[in-house]
């Protein structure tokens, strides 16, 4: 059990009730404000001092937009002119906006009801003073990649989608996703582009067998092999793990077409 957790279990053992509201951390405590309990005040201003963690752990799917975004960032790279850059830099600035209470909304088509296509970096649990600053002073000499990460991010982390019929290391699998980060950001680019241009995919033939290459798991009744995996099944093959060509690939994947 994390210090969190503690607390905030401590405080509902006291009758205090700390919850959510519109994004927002709230506390009804059951004593007027000039006669609560010393035990209680400090669970509080242990709480106060901690917003962040304290919404992370009410709010877990709002946790989760924030490990899909910084798993993106720190993984994938963004496509400009033909090369593909580091959005480590974009990484850490996150983190820290994070810290500070920053939110993450999911924006939704105005053409087509429910689908989301985005999100939005907001202020959330930030001061103004702060949130003024990194809008003004930081957060302007990354608005493509910020843009680009938001919405390739609505497809879910980089390496959720590795799901292998084989099993790999997977430290060295980490390790391998991270070093051909351009070039897994670049087959995504490539498959979205097709997908908006001609509403198709990108399709592989392994001899009689045949796969779609999608930027996540869509559930088409085929195969989807994602460029994670198709990176890992490559590397996998040139170090030995998996036997060359199509029969090491059919090997690799879990066929369900």
């Amino acid at each position: 059990m994390n210090m969190i957790t503690d607390l905030l279990n401590q405080a509902q053992a006291m009758g205090i009730n700390i919850y959510l509201k519109d994004g927002q951390v709230k506390v009804d405590i059951p004593w007027p404000i000039e006669a609560i309990p010393d035990p209680a005040r400090h669970i509080l201003g242990e709480l106060r001092s901690r917003q962040a963690e304290v919404l992370a752990a009410l709010d877990i799917e709002h946790a989760e937009l924030w490990r899909t975004v910084l798993t993106n960032a720190y993984y994938l790279r963004h496509p400009k002119g033909g090369e593909f850059h580091s959005m480590r830099e974009l990484h850490d600035i996150l983190q820290k906006l994070q810290g500070l209470g920053a939110r993450l909304e999911r924006v939704e088509s105005r053409f087509q009801k429910g689908k989301i296509y985005s999100f939005n970096l907001r202020m959330g649990n930030m001061q103004w003073v702060d949130w003024n600053w990194y809008q003004a002073m930081v957060l302007p000499r990354y608005n493509e990649q910020l843009d680009w990460l938001l919405r390739i991010s609505v497809l879910g982390a980089a390496r959720d989608y590795v799901d292998l019929g084989i099993e790999l290391p997977e430290e060295w699998m980490q390790e391998t996703l991270g070093k051909h980060g351009a070039r897994i950001a670049q087959l995504r680019a490539q498959v979205i582009e097709a997908m908006l241009e001609r509403s198709r995919r990108i399709y592989f033939k392994t001899g009689d067998k045949i796969l779609c290459l999608a930027p996540g798991k869509t559930g088409l009744g085929m195969t989807e092999l994602t460029p994670e995996e198709a990176i890992l099944i490559a590397e996998a093959q040139d170090t030995g793990m998996l036997k060359p060509g199509p029969e090491g690939v059919r090997a690799a994947l879990k066929w369900v077409s």
